[in-house]
């Protein structure tokens, strides 16, 4: 097997993804990966704030995007000895389109998604997880509690 060597770790910024990117960061040290966490504003919606939605609070797309990845810097703070490439996109078509362009775009080797099992709505709403897993241009690991 390839060891990976880029990872993308998406998050919804939930006490969950903190979760999911303690085992990333078990995983690419195993590794020696680099990894990229991000988190992708659907254009138009509300946002998400871990669980909850909150209205959109910014006027423009180009506000989303500056205050996303300030929510962005301060979750990889939060997480203890995450060292990560912060990623924030603006989604026109959809959070899993989005999600494959970037994975492209920085050659990852490896996705990483979090489920929580008990969650009434998913990290990534409008994600189809087999549908991603078979567009997606690397292996994809599903992490769920």
């Amino acid at each position: 097997m390839k060891a990976y060597q880029h990872i993308l770790l998406t998050t919804d910024f939930s006490k969950f993804s903190e979760t999911v990117a303690k085992k990333a960061i078990n995983l690419a040290g195993h590794f020696n990966a680099e990894i990229t966490v991000l988190h992708v504003v659907e254009q138009g919606a509300e946002s998400r704030v871990g669980d909850r939605l909150t209205p959109k609070a910014a006027d423009s797309d180009q506000q989303l995007i500056v205050q996303d990845r300030h929510r962005l810097d301060e979750f990889i703070r939060s997480v203890p000895n995450f060292r990560a490439i912060p990623l924030s996109r603006l989604s026109v078509v959809s959070v899993e389109d989005e999600i494959i362009k970037v994975a492209k775009e920085i050659k990852a080797n490896l996705i990483i998604i979090g489920t929580p099992a008990k969650a009434r709505i998913s990290v990534l709403p409008s994600l189809r997880m087999e549908a991603f897993k078979g567009k997606a241009p690397c292996d994809v690991l599903v992490v769920s509690d």
